[in-house]
C-alpha cells in the first residue's frame, strides 16, 4: 500500500511511532500528552477508574519491605478512583479536584461504595441494582428525617382559597 516515496515514509513513520505506544492506556497516553485544557471545551474525558492489583511484598533476607503510595502533586483528572487489590484486601484510593468537590462529598461516596461493596459480599445472588448503597442511618436520615413536612392547615380553605389569598398578597410578583 506505500508507495515508497515521501507520503509513503511519512506514514510508515507514523505507524512505527504509534506502535511503540500501543501498550499505553488512554489516560497515559493523555498525561504524556501533556496538552492543556481548553476551558471553552468539555474534556475528553473527566472521571477515571482503575484496578491495581499489587504483588506481595517481596521477602529479603534480614530485610523489611513494604509498599508506599507516592505523594501525589494534584489530581490528573475532575475526579479518579483507584481499587488496589493486595493480599485478598481491597483499598479504595480517591483522588479528585478540590476545586470541584468538597471532602465531605467524596467521603460520603466512598461510604457509599463500601456499602455497595459489603452489602454485595453478604448476597452476592443479589442483583447489583437492589444493592443498598446508604447504611441504614443514612438511609433513615434521608428518607425520613428530612422529609418531615407535615403542616397544620385549616381544613376549611381550600387549596385554591390559599393560592388566591397569596397572589393578592403579593400582587407585584
Amino acid at each position: 500500500l506505500l508507495d515508497g516515496g515521501v507520503n509513503g515514509f511519512i506514514i510508515a513513520d507514523a505507524l512505527a511511532k504509534a506502535n511503540l505506544h500501543r501498550n499505553l492506556s488512554l489516560a497515559e497516553l493523555i498525561q504524556l500528552l501533556n496538552v492543556p485544557r481548553d476551558q471553552s471545551r468539555s474534556a475528553l474525558f473527566t472521571a477515571a477508574f482503575r484496578t491495581q492489583r499489587l504483588e506481595s511484598v517481596p521477602t529479603l533476607d534480614r530485610l523489611q519491605s513494604h509498599f508506599i503510595i507516592p505523594p501525589n502533586s494534584g489530581a490528573r483528572y475532575d475526579l479518579e478512583l483507584l481499587a488496589q487489590i493486595q493480599n485478598n484486601n481491597l483499598s479504595l484510593i480517591c483522588d479528585y479536584s478540590t476545586e470541584l468537590f468538597e471532602t465531605a462529598t467524596i467521603t460520603r461516596w466512598l461510604n457509599g461504595i463500601t456499602v455497595l461493596l459489603a452489602s454485595g459480599l453478604q448476597d452476592a445472588s443479589q442483583a447489583c441494582g437492589l444493592l443498598p448503597m446508604m447504611s441504614p442511618h443514612e438511609h433513615e436520615t434521608i428518607l425520613f428525617e428530612w422529609n418531615k413536612t407535615e403542616r397544620e392547615f385549616p381544613r376549611e380553605q381550600t387549596v385554591l382559597d390559599w393560592i388566591t389569598k397569596q397572589a393578592q398578597a403579593s400582587r407585584e410578583a
